[in-house]
């Protein structure tokens, strides 16, 4: 059984210029990956599909062609809305020997080379079609919200269901399954599909100026932990956030006539990354169903969406902060949870169950530039380099 390691680079980019070959950590971006799937030992062939001569050179300075191979990508597959199957589709095209495929964005550069020896395992046992990487981290479905006129709207009904998102950090699968067509062929979503649990640098994925700062500070540390949580209280409201934060002060911003109504959340929003489209709840049964008609309209109103499979297409929507959040304290003699009812979950719930208005609702970022956050992580450094730092190729 032969498998290959598709690398995918096109040079342009919209938000960040040139970012496959960026420096980071003292190395082009597109090395990162090309380091860890050379050191893995696990593929026939290692391919970089690109239309740009300048990236070629620059993996042609450090990488032989028996190492690494350059695929010219024509134009029609080189734009930002290209289908990635079909880059996928061209590189098999041209690589007719292999059975199995891995496909590895450079935007991900912190993979670890025993990871990908574990999905190498995986699918030479002939068990797995696919092999997929997932967060470790657990996201709540109450915590997505898309915005609409005067404030903003959750995009799950029903009770808090715990899922996690969808990671490329690592993709392989059949070459006759270049996407979803297993089903086609009678199984589900989670037959013949190998999960694989990336921690949070492996999921690091550069796409912002955001994205790069945080990758920039994994490098230098690769480790980091949550601070220390405080809860502090007044007016009826519990303030979640970690130590360090000026819970007073924070509460004064929000003010007391916020605080006096405590039959709506007050919401600390932040820009849904990635995407709500890319997160997986459960495993065999989901309530994705019961997305709310108007936020699947809105997810989706981009019909090129479900097309290239690129989450840049999906409009803005946000993540509740988890790090800083307002709870309101629970009275004495409240139940704990309201009783659910499933038969309740249709597509007809009263749009203002799930309206929350704009001054109920702050922005995580105003609250940074007012100085009324600060960050839930301590990052440290340790004394072994994770894969792809400089000297452990």
């Amino acid at each position: 059984m032969k498998i290959g390691a598709l690398v995918p680079a096109r040079i342009s980019s919209k938000r960040i210029p040139k970012k496959n070959i960026l420096p980071l950590g003292g190395k082009p971006l597109i090395y990162w990956t090309l380091d860890a799937l050379l050191e893995a030992e696990a593929f026939d062939d290692i391919t970089v599909s690109t239309e740009s001569g300048e990236i070629a050179e620059v993996v042609r300075q450090r990488y032989s062609k028996q190492e690494v191979q350059i695929l010219n990508r024509p134009e029609s597959l080189a734009g930002c809305n290209s289908p990635l199957r079909d880059v996928a589709r061209h590189y098999l095209e041209n690589r007719p020997g292999l059975d199995f495929m891995g496909f590895f964005l450079p935007t991900y550069p912190f993979r670890k080379s025993n990871k990908i020896r574990e999905a190498f395992r995986e699918v030479l046992s002939g068990h797995a079609l696919r092999v997929e990487s997932v967060s470790e981290d657990e996201v709540c479905s109450h915590d997505y919200y898309y915005p609409c006129e005067g404030g903003a709207s959750r995009f799950l009904k029903g009770p808090p269901s715990y899922f996690r998102y969808n990671s490329s950090c690592y993709l392989f699968f059949h070459r006759d399954f270049p996407e979803q067509a297993y089903m086609g062929h009678g199984f589900n979503i989670n037959e013949m599909a190998y999960r694989l649990t990336v921690d949070w640098r492996e999921g690091i994925d550069i796409d912002t100026e955001k994205d790069l700062e945080l990758a920039s500070k994994a490098v230098e540390a690769p480790e980091r932990r949550l601070k220390p949580i405080i809860g502090s209280e007044r007016d009826g409201w519990t303030l979640i956030g970690p130590k360090g934060l000026d819970a007073d002060a924070l509460f004064d911003h929000v003010g007391k006539k916020r605080l006096s109504n405590r039959s709506l959340p007050l919401l600390i929003l932040d820009t849904a990354t990635p995407p709500f489209f890319m997160n997986r709840l459960g495993n065999s049964v989901s309530r994705i169903q019961f997305t709310t008609y108007r936020a699947h309209t809105y997810l989706f109103s981009n019909k090129e969406i479900h097309k290239t499979q690129n989450g840049q297409l999906i409009p803005s929507h946000f993540t509740q902060s988890r790090a800083v959040r307002f709870i309101p304290s629970p009275l004495p003699g409240e139940p704990f949870v309201e009783k659910f009812d499933a038969e309740t979950l249709t597509d007809y719930d009263p749009f203002e169950d799930h309206f929350i208005p704009q001054d109920r609702i702050f922005l995580l970022d105003d609250l940074k530039r007012l100085g009324l956050q600060v960050d839930a992580y301590e990052y440290f450094p340790t004394e072994i380099n994770g894969p792809g730092l400089e000297g452990d190729r």
